[in-house]
């Protein structure tokens, strides 16, 4: 009776194991969707803040130029995490899924928790 119940066991856990690795090939095999991301939008916002701040020139280019770079390297977070290749409205002609405002969202909710 045990022979039986870890015989059943094991082919169990074989087959779970075996399903885990055929999710993973698939998921490796999938072309990533392509996605809109509009960033000169995004920026153009966060410069508008930035003006409304009344920071000196100098404060001005440095907060844009971190936010710029920063905005930059999530994205790539993101569109790795999320399987996307994400792209400018202008390099689109149709067909691809506008993400602009939920990307926007995750990248204020990163740049909060790491502030």
């Amino acid at each position: 009776m045990k022979s039986i119940r870890h015989t059943r066991l094991v082919g169990a856990l074989f087959a779970i194991v075996l399903m885990m690795f055929t999710l993973m090939a698939v998921k490796l095999n999938t072309a990533p969707q392509i996605v809109v991301f509009d960033i000169e939008q995004t920026l153009a916002q966060y410069q508008d803040q930035l003006i409304e701040a009344n920071l000196s020139d100098q404060e001005h280019s440095a907060q844009l130029a971190t936010f710029d770079t920063e905005l930059r390297r999530l994205l790539k977070e993101y569109a790795q995490a999320h399987h996307l290749v994400i792209i400018v409205p202008g390099a689109l002609i149709s067909g691809a899924p506008d993400r602009t405002t939920e990307i926007q969202h995750y990248v204020i909710e990163a740049l909060k928790k790491e502030s």
